[in-house]
């Protein structure tokens, strides 16, 4: 292993605990909100609602077939709906709660900061996410990780979301790296995974839910296992 080798990753779900700083934050706020909505609203059973719907959502934005604030809007409309609560003028101000307070949220990944002090005595790392700098740069200060990467790549800076070739790239060329010294650790296959691959870096796909990988690269389902999977994954 040398320092000119490169390895970046995604932020959310691979190193930032998504699933459970947005539980947290949602819960906190249906119990903020309750008085405004016209029925009961169960956090565990909305949570569940709205985690299929934004990621629905995000999947079409990294297609290209939406942008970021029917995203951001349409999670909540949708999700509410599921629970038979109507639109109001306060869920415009719950979404906007929601966004600047959830990047607060410290929780990561199990193991993700041990991983990232192991890697970053061996690999320069960096960041490479759809995410907002607004958002992303926030989560990072407040986890205590971002003293591990020598760049963050968002896809306000790059103008292309992931799986676009074009945002790696931009990514590698910022920190001098190389697609065959440069590797990529994201939990998405399409934007993560494929998107890497095709920018001809190596990667490895964070698949703790056992997705099909039809690319067939090196996978894990613990990040602890991340340092030995690296070292089977360069490509040649």
């Amino acid at each position: 292993m040398t320092s000119k080798r490169h390895i970046f990753f995604d932020l959310d779900h691979t190193l930032w605990d998504f699933e459970r700083n947005a539980r947290e934050c949602i819960g906190e706020l249906l119990e903020e909100y309750q008085s405004l909505l016209s029925l009961p609203c169960d956090p565990d059973r909305f949570f569940a609602s709205y985690s299929l719907i934004n990621r629905e959502l995000w999947d079409a934005y990294e297609r290209r077939e939406i942008d970021m604030e029917a995203v951001r809007r349409g999670r909540w409309h949708r999700a509410f709906a599921e629970l038979d609560i109507p639109p109001g003028e306060w869920m415009e101000t719950f979404g906007k709660d929601y966004v600047e307070r959830c990047p607060h949220k410290p929780h990561l990944m199990d193991g993700a900061k041990q991983i990232l002090e192991t890697l970053s005595s061996d690999f320069v790392l960096g960041i490479i996410s759809n995410g907002l700098s607004s958002n992303q740069f926030t989560k990072i200060e407040n986890a205590g990780i971002a003293h591990f990467f020598q760049d963050v790549v968002t896809v306000d800076m790059a103008g292309h979301p992931k799986p676009d070739a074009r945002m790696f790239h931009f990514a590698m060329e910022r920190l001098g790296a190389h697609p065959h010294t440069a590797m990529y650790v994201g939990d998405t296959y399409e934007s993560d995974v494929k998107g890497s691959w095709q920018a001809g870096m190596s990667s490895v796909y964070f698949n703790p839910h056992r997705q099909p990988n039809p690319l067939g690269v090196v996978e894990i389902q613990h990040l602890n296992d991340l340092p030995e999977a690296v070292m089977r994954a360069w490509r040649t």
